[in-house]
């Protein structure tokens, strides 16, 4: 009846991190007047994120 709370965070990470990172992506964009300084974040950032996803799936596994 009710979704469980690891199903609700789940369905709203996506959205979340296109949120965070199109904000930082435009904010950089404005910011440096550069296209390859933000996007070079943005891939850093999503990156770190998946190493840490990668290593909690490891350790818990």
């Amino acid at each position: 009846m009710f979704p469980q709370v690891s199903d609700r965070l789940a369905s709203s990470l996506i959205p979340f991190a296109l949120v965070v990172v199109g904000l930082s992506l435009l904010l950089l964009l404005l910011v440096f007047r550069s296209v390859i300084v933000p996007l070079k974040a943005s891939l850093g950032f999503l990156l770190s994120v998946a190493a840490t996803l990668g290593a909690v799936v490891a350790v818990f596994q």
